[in-house]
């Protein structure tokens, strides 16, 4: 799976993200730079955030968090070329 987009994962940094997947991924090291982690072994880890905490429950495989709430405040998509020229300022 290829993607070209990215946006703003709000209370966090700019992630790639895909219309075409029901999942995307989030670096646990990036975040665990920016935020303290609770993490209880193959249960959860939860994320406090200044204002909210976040749960990332483990399902098989994966843990998941539901930021459907913060989809919302994506409000464009960049492709990858156009993050590329505005960080060079063409």
């Amino acid at each position: 799976m290829y993607t070209d987009q990215t946006g703003y994962l709000e209370d966090f940094f700019r992630v790639y993200t895909s219309m075409d997947t029901k999942a995307n991924m989030l670096s646990f090291a990036e975040v665990e730079d920016l935020y303290p982690i609770l993490h209880q072994p193959q249960e959860s880890f939860t994320v406090h955030l200044p204002e909210r905490d976040v749960v990332f429950q483990r399902r098989d495989k994966l843990y998941v968090a539901d930021f459907s709430i913060q989809v919302a405040a994506v409000t464009r998509a960049y492709m990858k070329v156009e993050e590329a020229e505005s960080q060079a300022g063409v």
